[in-house]
């Protein structure tokens, strides 16, 4: 009876204070922390992550529970004031987490006056100067995410609009006007920008992103069989291959890569315009789960974007990050990472972490689902 009082007593202290962290001070209260029960990181992205700054003890169960925090670097750029950067900086290292800034990587013939021509090298320069804001606030950055960097070399930039073969105008993620680079070309101008970028911060660790819905997959569908061949960009079992192949053999090589894939579109809820077009035909889970098999194969991290695309309701996008993390977990999938981000309209708020359904809320959820234990 002794022994199973004291083994109670030792379950809740491992939930109480986890052997990585240490609770804040200043702030009043016990703070809960969640031991590591699925072995993951986990780290929320939203433009108002700043808001951390502003009150600390507002965000007491994220701040010491939360393994890194995902920044857009247009935001360090242009938004952040250099004051707050500094008592997040401050914030980051007394809870030991780490920073991960999403980029373009290598941003493609035209965008801005970039050309075909050393653009590897050239986005580099351009996105090493947009990162400087942190640095100067006495941050450190462990990782960059190179955000679909092959469909920018291949097809340029996505956030202009075209005009289709009947003179109408549709969304960038239809243009299929191949630029000038082959596959290995491309995997040459990412290595290219890698190398730019290791020579100025000489630690940095590299993630692959990739909006899989919009690519096909070993011959299959994209999400909305889009372009003759149904797979709109190309088939990316083939692309990711060759850019692995070439960039994984050498000094600079990425160590994860993270998927875009949200809640509605893994279960074919998110409309296609694609005249006869069943999005529920196929399980999209299954693809994810095949890729996320392939780049741990490698020796790579597994991350998945935790979210769902929705621009209305803080509760629809609260629910459905949350069903995904559910479903995603029952399929079997084991992220190494679980990015929970959005650069959508919602949430329409950060915090505090106790308002239901705001960014940090919504987060905090997320941990808990994750490393909670019965």
């Amino acid at each position: 009876m002794y022994l199973q009082v004291l083994i109670s007593l030792l379950s809740i202290a491992l939930l109480t204070v986890s052997c990585n962290k240490e609770p804040s001070e200043g702030c009043g209260g016990e703070v809960q922390i969640l031991d590591n029960t699925c072995n993951c990181k986990i780290g929320v992205g939203h433009f108002s992550v700043i808001d951390i700054a502003s009150d600390e003890c507002e965000y007491q169960f994220l701040v010491n529970n939360l393994d890194f925090l995902a920044f857009y670097i247009n935001r360090i750029r242009n938004d952040y004031s250099m004051e707050d950067m500094q008592k997040l900086v401050e914030i980051v290292e007394e809870q030991d987490m780490e920073v991960i800034v999403e980029l373009g990587g290598v941003l493609g013939p035209g965008w801005g006056s970039l050309t075909d021509i050393d653009n590897g090298k050239s986005s580099a320069l351009v996105e090493i100067n947009n990162s400087r804001n942190w640095i100067r606030a006495g941050g450190e950055i462990d990782y960059i995410i190179f955000d679909g960097p092959i469909r920018r070399l291949l097809y340029g930039d996505i956030s202009k609009n075209i005009s289709d073969n009947d003179g109408v105008l549709v969304s960038g993620h239809f243009n299929t006007n191949r630029g000038p680079f082959s596959y290995e070309e491309a995997a040459d101008e990412i290595l290219y920008c890698m190398e730019e970028w290791r020579k100025v911060y000489p630690e940095m660790k590299f993630i692959l992103g990739c909006n899989f819905p919009n690519w096909g997959w070993k011959g299959e569908q994209d999400y909305h069989k889009r372009q003759a061949d149904g797979m709109n960009w190309g088939d990316y079992w083939e692309v990711v291959q060759v850019v692995m192949n070439q960039v994984q053999s050498t000094e600079t090589a990425f160590s994860a890569m993270i998927i875009d894939w949200p809640y509605n579109y893994a279960v074919g809820e998110k409309y296609s315009p694609t005249p006869g077009n069943d999005p529920t035909a196929i399980d999209w889970i299954a693809r994810i789960l095949e890729l996320e098999d392939y780049v741990k194969g490698l020796g790579l991290e597994f991350y998945l974007y935790t979210n769902i695309a929705e621009q209305e309701s803080n509760v629809v996008y609260s629910e459905g990050t949350l069903k995904y993390v559910d479903l995603y977990r029952q399929r079997g999938g084991a992220p190494d990472g679980w990015n929970v981000q959005s650069w959508y309209t919602v949430p329409t708020s950060f915090g505090p972490e106790d308002q239901q359904y705001s960014m940090s809320w919504l987060t905090n959820e997320v941990i808990k689902k994750l490393r909670q234990t019965d």
